[in-house]
């Protein structure tokens, strides 16, 4: 009687958590080269990054019921994103009265009329929601002194945040936060990621711009 060896199906795999880790390391690499390129290769990663958050929250948006059009979310998230940069010369109020006449009025003519007005609001909140974050990064990269110094801390601060509250969270979590809006999320984790934030941008802001540390915890 003979028997066989079972086949090996594969060996050591990195779990989910290794390979978010992983991945955002990788991720923060690439935000650090193109911070450090100039100004140019900070506009081509706002325009990766948040192409592909309208991207995520157009999907979102679907599932929620209204999906935003993408002909009015992509361009006017990209509008806003830069708004304070390199399309500052262009009037908001007037871009805001083209998205309201135009907007609208697009859906007189498109299928779905009935679902007009909320899937016009989606597209406006989700453009704001994604756009104006990123037009916030680039007035601080662009400020003077250190924008620098102050983008990669904050940078360095959002990675410590998320990361900590991961791995705390999946450790060691016990207690739902927002249970109806992201089921995983524990008191835990949220409670960690603020301590990671504070942590980085006591180091950074304090020890490295001189900042009052109670204003760089503040600020984390």
């Amino acid at each position: 009687m003979t028997t066989r060896n079972a086949p090996l199906t594969g060996g050591w795999r990195p779990s989910p958590l290794m390979v978010r880790i992983l991945s955002a390391f990788v991720i923060l690499a690439m935000v650090i080269g193109l911070v450090l390129v100039g100004i140019y290769g900070v506009y081509a990663l706002v325009l990766l990054l948040g192409g592909l958050a309208l991207y995520e929250f157009n999907a979102l948006s679907d599932k929620m019921g209204s999906r935003a059009p993408a002909w009015l979310l992509f361009p006017l998230g990209v509008f806003f994103a830069f708004s304070g940069t390199a399309l500052k010369q262009v009037d908001v109020t007037l871009v805001l009265a083209l998205a309201l006449v135009g907007g609208l009025g697009a859906f007189l003519f498109l299928p779905g009329q009935r679902q007009g007005l909320s899937r016009w609001a989606m597209g406006l909140a989700g453009a704001l929601y994604i756009g104006m974050p990123f037009n916030f990064y680039l007035l601080l990269y662009t400020s003077k002194p250190n924008g620098l110094v102050w983008t990669l801390f904050t940078i360095f601060a959002v990675v410590a945040s998320d990361a900590s509250a991961l791995l705390v969270g999946s450790r060691i979590g016990r207690h739902p936060f927002f249970a109806t809006i992201s089921p995983r999320k524990t008191v835990e984790g949220a409670i960690a990621g603020v301590v990671g934030a504070v942590i980085v941008m006591v180091i950074g802001v304090s020890m490295v711009l001189g900042i009052n540390p109670l204003h760089a915890i503040a600020l984390g």
